[in-house]
């Protein structure tokens, strides 16, 4: 569906059926594959209220919409800078940002909190082994709404409240988790203040991947976007062809998202390059979020300026499988 059809279909949506859709998306429970920065595809398909995000950026800079068609589509313009030991992502300060919505409804936040001047962004909800979550850390307190000033965010503040541990397993500073009354952990990443060269940097230091996942499931662009069906899983069959993609995808390089090109006047990488969706199920429970774009590039779904450029022979050889 196109944007400007999406955005018609929305202005015409009944008010009361827009807020019965956000008073149920509030308490809806994550699956853990799903993504946690909702589509604007899933918008058009399910008739649903958008989830807002937090915009992250340095000195407070405004963010920006992809298409003026588009008042949904946010870009957190982050910052990020190449430099001879890689692509840095700096430290941010963090507020949020105000979305435009249809008849004056208002988006809600991504859950988030700030410990130790870092701000964790809640990354996916999952059952656990027993042994992942770790040492108590504080408690977030949920004073964060759309209305607080910027001194209001101060440390444990957040748009969630509750306890926070580390995760066994993972650097405190990069990963931690809340624990749910139903057994649900909720994990939330410090995605900025950091710099990545190699994609081990990130993949094996940071996540582990490599040899540690369970199962391998994959979804095309399009599904993903539209809420069609259920991600698949890959036959074990493949297993040699998985290994020897996260083995190449650790020896790459980073690079910034903004430099991958793009041809006939598109400005969003994702709608002209995305392929696949393919998620790796650890095996203490966490789900890694691949996203593969054509040319043989990768993201990491919660660092949206930053990819890994791939070797073509172990990208392509993955991307046969999953096609056929």
């Amino acid at each position: 569906m196109k944007r400007k059809k999406i955005s018609d279909a929305l202005n015409q949506l009944d008010e009361t059926y827009v807020q019965e859709a956000a008073d149920y998306e509030k308490k809806r429970k994550r699956k853990s594959y799903r993504k946690t920065w909702i589509s604007l595809g899933t918008v058009a398909a399910c008739l649903c209220i958008v989830l807002g995000g937090i915009a992250i950026w340095q000195n407070y800079r405004n963010s920006s919409l992809t298409n003026p068609d588009n008042p949904v589509t946010v870009v957190h313009d982050l910052g990020a800078q190449t430099s001879e030991s890689g692509v840095t992502i700096p430290k941010m300060e963090v507020t949020l940002s105000t979305l435009s919505l249809p008849d004056g409804m208002e988006a809600d936040m991504i859950g988030f909190f700030i410990y130790q001047g870092r701000c964790y962004v809640e990354l996916d909800w999952f059952e656990a082994e027993d042994d992942f979550v770790g040492e108590y850390l504080g408690t977030a307190t949920g004073m964060i709404d759309e209305w607080t000033p910027k001194e209001g965010y101060v440390e444990l503040a957040g748009s969630i409240s509750g306890d926070f541990y580390s995760a066994n397993g993972y650097d405190p500073s990069f990963l931690l988790c809340m624990k749910k009354d139903d057994g649900m952990v909720a994990t939330y990443i410090n995605n900025n203040g950091i710099t990545l060269e190699k994609g081990s940097d990130l993949f094996e230091e940071r996540l582990h991947l490599a040899n540690r996942y369970s199962s391998v499931n994959y979804q095309t662009s399009k599904d993903w976007n539209y809420g069609l069906g259920e991600p698949v899983r890959l036959e074990d069959t493949n297993a040699e062809v998985v290994d020897a993609f996260v083995e190449a995808l650790n020896d790459s390089d980073f690079m910034l998202l903004s430099d991958i090109p793009l041809e006939n006047g598109n400005d969003n990488v994702y709608d002209s390059k995305e392929m696949y969706h393919l998620f790796f199920h650890m095996e203490d429970g966490m789900t890694i979020h691949l996203r593969l774009l054509e040319g043989g590039y990768v993201s990491l779904q919660g660092f949206y300026e930053v990819c890994v450029k791939m070797e073509d022979v172990p990208f392509e050889n993955l991307i046969k499988v999953l096609s056929n």
